[in-house]
């Protein structure tokens, strides 16, 4: 490192040092490859805030990648995860008053495969769990209890 403040920087930031050949948009201190590579590895935004990123410009990232993901995966935000911006999936849960999973009295729970976000409870209808999912309201408990 060319001086000690760097270094101790680089440290506390986890950061190792990356050459500037052959990455695009290298910032000084090579936050920027760092923070793509990271990406990459399945860190959830908050993850990279608790490592020191600044906040606006992880949300900003997040922003720019589902984005990007909609350009090339058509604009479908339904079921889209609030935590790493893919699709969800919905899937049987067990009816709270019969206690069974068959496929006429389940109820509902959204999750995303890819990062494994899921609501907290269950819905009687998908359009109940649709809407938990979509507002990011993942601890919300059901209207009725059938």
């Amino acid at each position: 490192m060319p001086d000690e403040y760097t270094a101790v920087e680089y440290f506390k930031k986890g950061l190792s040092w990356v050459p500037v050949e052959g990455y695009v948009r290298l910032t000084p201190l090579g936050q920027q490859y760092v923070f793509h590579e990271l990406i990459k590895q399945g860190l959830s935004a908050d993850n990279l805030k608790a490592l020191g990123f600044k906040p606006e410009m992880v949300d900003r990232q997040f922003l720019i990648r589902d984005l990007d993901r909609m350009v090339f995966d058509g604009v479908d935000t339904e079921l889209m995860c609030p935590n790493c911006g893919r699709k969800g999936e919905y899937r049987n849960a067990v009816n709270p008053a019969t206690h069974r999973k068959t496929s006429w009295d389940c109820w509902w729970r959204v999750g995303c495969p890819s990062c494994k976000t899921r609501l907290k409870h269950a819905f009687p209808t998908q359009q109940e769990a649709k809407t938990a999912w979509e507002n990011g309201q993942l601890d919300q408990q059901p209207k009725e209890t059938r």
